[in-house]
């Protein structure tokens, strides 16, 4: 327990967690749910505990939380030696599929996405301080920011969002897709994650080198997903003007290239 690193997640699957430990463990021998009602919460929200005898002793019960169980499965992993850690002077060709890896990355909203947030946010505080407007002209930013709004629809795939990763590395750009599913953020959101310093750990799906000619599409899964490279790029250009407003917004592309890694992210956490 001394060298445990004692971790805060701000992302957690509980789903694969708990499928993990039982292959390492050949199955729990008991499992037990149980609601706790927090009554110092107005909102009275239930709280799930899991009981889990995972010892040869049926008289042995303990109590896991969920975090708790990742810190058991991040350890299982390292004793293993299952999990590849990521620092700053890895090669990427040296990665397979399947491999979990942990590594530190900032971390940013899919930059399709963010842009296109970011214009309607502006366009809606700016029409607070618009004054006395032309009546010809009055609703055409509302019909911008409605027509904006069915466009993040388009791109935008369910409860999941794609997070972009810039992996800490010496010499190289490494970038790193990384879907998180809404469900699992601990306040249903990605807030907390964006523009922040996180490590993740999670399983390779792709891995592209820097020779690479593939890419990671950040439209895939949507509607948009399956449109050629070529259309792709004319509707991003129909959003240049944007990047000539001065706002604080990324680059928009609509895929990430080499060095790059796709991730099915585990657990994010501090």
């Amino acid at each position: 327990m001394e060298n445990r690193q004692l971790s805060i997640p701000i992302y957690l699957n509980q789903k694969i967690v708990f499928d993990l430990l039982t292959i390492i463990e050949q199955g729990f021998s008991n499992v037990e749910k149980i609601d706790i009602n927090d009554t110092s919460n107005q909102s009275n929200e239930n709280k799930d505990l899991l009981f889990l005898s995972i010892h040869k002793d049926p008289n042995e019960k303990k109590i896991f939380t969920p975090s708790a169980l990742f810190s058991k499965l991040r350890d299982e992993l390292k004793n293993r030696k299952f999990l590849k850690t990521l620092n700053n002077s890895f090669e990427i060709n040296e990665l397979e599929t399947g491999d979990f890896v942990e590594f530190t990355a900032l971390l940013t909203k899919n930059p399709l996405i963010a842009t296109i947030e970011g214009f309607i946010e502006f366009m809606e505080v700016a029409s607070l301080f618009e004054q006395a407007p032309n009546p010809k002209t009055k609703n055409k930013p509302q019909n911008v920011t409605n027509e904006m709004k069915k466009f993040i629809t388009k791109i935008s795939n369910g409860n999941t969002l794609d997070l972009v990763g810039t992996i800490n590395h010496e010499i190289k750009n490494i970038k790193a897709v990384v879907p998180v599913e809404y469900e699992y953020l601990t306040n249903k959101t990605p807030a907390d994650l964006i523009d922040g310093h996180f490590t993740v750990l999670g399983k390779v799906i792709k891995s592209l080198d820097e020779s690479s000619e593939e890419s990671i599409n950040l439209l895939r899964g949507t509607s948009l997903g399956l449109l050629p490279n070529q259309i792709k790029q004319e509707l991003i250009q129909q959003f240049n003007p944007i990047q000539t407003m001065n706002l604080q917004l990324p680059k928009l592309t609509f895929e990430v290239k080499g060095p790059a890694l796709q991730i099915v992210p585990i657990a994010i956490y501090i």
